[in-house]
């Protein structure tokens, strides 16, 4: 059932997200553009890695390249089907935290090279935690909508923060460039907590009350999610190809270091010659 709205002078006609695909415009909008910002920045990533060949690009390629999926298979989902759980969202789901994960992963391949074994031990840990959950909450549809994956990528943003200023204190370096990766990934864990916060006002669930409760148009908090999501893209893309990560995979199963190989030991001396014994009166 559509519902009416006054906006600014004018009344607008919302229709009913369960019932007629891409009603919100502006959410469809602002996936799509988040979508081929990572998708450009993947691109302009597998250009710079292929020439250095660093383990740091392949994380960050993929998390620029299956994040630009999940966001434009979402995105194509809120413009062709009705609010609610659909394979398509799922999938997309899964993809934005497999992204987010990749991202992660890269932060404590970094820390494995700095951090002491107790603290890589609790890095690991807390990863693999993190991500499990993340994957468990959006395929097993926690929650309305996206207001639990949002919930994911905020807790996932914030390790990355985490781990990216541990990096920064542990290198012991006048360098900020892990400095300002972490405030790349804080600005955008705070634009996702802000669609999770106002999701069941401005979301699909604010039409029940005709979304009276939202400052503006329905979906308008994903327009204050993508400003700070797309300046966080592209500046993440420019440090790690200015400034690569050092990343380090850790040392177990088929991930161990082959050991150096051993020095050759030096040859034996010759052993000495005797002298000729020569007698006095001799010829």
């Amino acid at each position: 059932m559509e519902c009416q709205k006054k906006l600014l002078a004018d009344l607008a006609i919302i229709q009913d997200p369960e019932t007629t695909p891409g009603s919100h415009h502006t959410e469809v909008l602002s996936l799509y553009i988040l979508a081929g910002t990572m998708l450009l920045s993947s691109i302009i990533m597998l250009t710079k890695s292929l020439g250095r060949r660093m383990l740091s690009d392949i994380f960050f390629l993929v998390f620029f390249f299956v994040g630009a999926l999940g966001f434009g298979l979402l995105g194509f989902a809120s413009q062709v089907y009705v609010a609610g759980e659909n394979w398509a969202v799922i999938l997309a789901k899964i993809l934005i935290t497999l992204s987010l994960a990749s991202l992660l992963l890269n932060n404590c391949c970094v820390l494995e090279d700095l951090a002491p074994f107790r603290f890589r031990t609790v890095i690991w840990v807390s990863f693999f935690f993190q991500s499990s959950v993340s994957l468990l909450g959006v395929a097993a549809q926690l929650g309305k909508h996206l207001q639990s994956t949002m919930l994911f990528m905020t807790m996932m943003s914030v390790s990355c923060t985490f781990t990216w200023s541990v990096a920064h204190y542990l290198k012991k370096s006048n360098a900020q460039e892990h400095c300002l990766k972490a405030f790349c990934s804080f600005l955008a864990a705070a634009g996702s907590l802000t669609v999770a916060i106002l999701e069941p006002t401005c979301g699909y669930a604010g039409h029940k009350k005709c979304y009276t409760d939202c400052f503006g148009v329905p979906g308008v908090h994903f327009l204050i999610w993508v400003v700070p999501s797309i300046g966080s893209v592209l500046f993440l893309n420019f440090l790690q190809m200015c400034c690569p990560d050092q990343a380090m995979l850790p040392p177990i199963l088929c991930w161990k270091p082959k050991p150096p190989p051993e020095p050759e030991a030096p040859p034996a001396p010759l052993p000495p010659v005797p002298e000729p014994d020569v007698k006095d009166g001799s010829v």
